[in-house]
C-alpha cells in the first residue's frame, strides 16, 4: 500500500466513527473560500444529506479532492455527484456516492451548517454550473461531463 492509500484509509476510518476531521488545503482550486494552507473540518454524512452547493471531500486517483457539488443525479440505483472547484473552469467527472468521504462543515471559525449559508451555497453552485454550460454552448463544445486539460487549452486559444 502506498502512503496515499494508507492516509485515505485512515481518514475514512476516522470519519466512519462519526468524528470530524481537520484537514488543510494544498491547492487554490476553491479560492477565495478556501485558500491554500487553510484549515477546514470534514464530517461523514449520508449521500441523501448532500445537496447542491455543499462542499464535499472525495477520493479520486489516490488523492483527496475538496470541491463544491454543482449537480446530483441518479443512474440505475446509484447516486452520483458532479463537483467543481470554485476557482477552476472544468467540472470533475461524476463521483459515485461510495467515493464521497464527507462534507465540509467548518472553514476556520465559520460553520457551514446554517440554513442561510446553504441557500447561498446552492445559488453559487447553480451559477457555476450554468456558467459552464453556457460557455460550452457558446463555443459549441460537445456535451461531455468534463473537459480534458488539452481541450481547455484549445478553448482558451480561440
Amino acid at each position: 500500500m502506498s502512503k496515499e492509500e494508507i492516509a485515505i484509509d485512515l481518514l475514512q476510518e476516522t470519519l466512519e466513527r462519526g468524528e470530524e476531521v481537520a484537514l488543510s488545503t494544498l491547492t487554490d482550486s476553491m479560492r477565495p473560500l478556501l485558500e491554500p494552507g487553510q484549515i477546514f473540518r470534514v464530517k461523514k454524512v449520508l449521500a441523501q444529506q448532500i445537496h447542491i452547493g455543499d462542499i464535499v471531500c472525495f477520493e479520486a486517483d489516490q488523492h483527496v479532492i475538496v470541491h463544491r457539488v454543482v449537480k446530483i443525479f441518479q443512474r440505475a440505483s446509484e447516486r452520483f455527484f458532479i463537483a467543481k472547484g470554485d476557482h477552476v473552469f472544468g467540472l470533475d467527472p461524476p463521483v459515485p456516492a461510495a467515493r464521497i468521504l464527507g462534507r465540509v462543515v467548518q472553514i476556520g471559525d465559520l460553520r457551514l451548517d446554517r440554513p442561510h449559508q446553504s441557500l447561498l451555497a446552492q445559488w453559487t453552485a447553480r451559477l457555476f454550473y450554468w456558467h459552464y454550460r453556457g460557455y460550452r454552448a457558446f463555443w459549441k463544445i460537445p456535451a461531455v461531463e468534463f473537459l480534458s486539460p488539452l481541450k481547455q487549452r484549445r478553448i482558451s486559444d480561440r
